[in-house]
């Protein structure tokens, strides 16, 4: 079986945190299942969201001619910014910065929350009517190749009750993109929500899960796998 697990920094592992945060590859679900599959390809891109997906998933994924695709995505889609996605603001070039001591990013903090309630559900990434049509393509293109091909889909994983604070709507709409992840891809929707509640499951950045939660999404993924292989 060729099976690919693709996603943005949500699969990665994270060596580089404070102790309690630590995540080593081996703790990674993505890890675990290829231990079972040996012929797992595991393909993750830094602050990917669904445009930059586009291109990458066509030459990364459906080239490959899979038998069962495994989607991370959506948060770099999702959640409300201060600034529009490749910003030229003058506020956050390193020249200006610099010379201002981070004066202006320092306010821009402190007022974050004022700024997201009134302005930042513009600011995101990619709207909830493109991530629609972006998943349905990035599906289309695998089966175009590998028509026999089984999805599965991992959820957003809604924020802790102090991030949603400081970026308040940010859950709100987290909950309408995963429905448009369950909308397209039906039973292969895997909801990481139910594994563990707001306020666990996620390491201090408040995006990242915890090595608990990718144990726990692992088994899932291996129970769907198994349910998928029956049925072929």
């Amino acid at each position: 079986m060729k099976l690919v697990v693709f996603g943005d920094s949500l699969i990665r592992p994270r060596p580089e945190m404070k102790e309690e945060d630590i995540t080593e590859y081996e703790d990674t679900y993505a890890y675990k299942l290829r231990e079972l599959y040996p012929n797992a390809d595991i393909l993750y891109i830094e602050s990917l969201d669904t445009e930059g997906a586009l291109f990458l998933n066509e030459r990364m994924v459906a080239f490959r001619r899979p038998d069962v695709v495994i989607y991370h995505l959506g948060i770099n889609d999702s959640v409300q910014r201060v600034f529009s996605k490749n910003s030229k603001s003058i506020l956050i070039t390193p020249v200006f910065t610099s010379f201002t001591r981070g004066f202006f990013l320092k306010v821009i903090h402190v007022f974050r929350p004022f700024i997201i309630r009134y302005f930042g559900e513009k600011k995101c990434y990619v709207g909830v009517d493109k991530f629609e049509s972006n998943l349905l393509k990035m599906k289309d293109d695998v089966l175009r190749y590998s028509p026999e091909c089984q999805f599965l889909a991992v959820s957003i994983k809604n924020k802790p009750d102090k991030d949603e604070k400081r970026s308040p709507g940010d859950n709100r709409l987290i909950d309408s993109y995963n429905k448009v992840i369950h909308k397209v891809f039906n039973s292969g929707y895997v909801d990481i929500n139910m594994m563990a509640d707001n306020n666990s499951g996620i390491i201090s950045d408040g995006i990242h899960i915890t090595k608990l939660l990718h144990k726990d999404v692992f088994l899932e993924l291996n129970r769907r796998i198994i349910s998928l292989r029956e049925k072929v």
